[in-house]
């Protein structure tokens, strides 16, 4: 398997909104969220860069 960093983030207040994620020496990764929105990011390197991926509930 693929070593991976799963993030799980919801949207808890009830109003669409788009939030920045960042990790120390990746770029920042902008999520837009839709009210009560669960997103799944998947996090991982490749060529030394971090990568962030949107990802389903199931990580596939």
């Amino acid at each position: 398997g693929e070593d991976a960093l799963i993030i799980r983030l919801q949207e808890s207040v009830g109003r669409p909104v788009t939030a920045e994620i960042g990790l120390e020496g990746s770029p920042l990764c902008t999520v837009a969220f839709q009210p009560y929105e669960i997103k799944t990011l998947k996090i991982t390197r490749q060529d030394d860069q971090i990568v962030w991926e949107e990802t389903n509930l199931l990580e596939e």
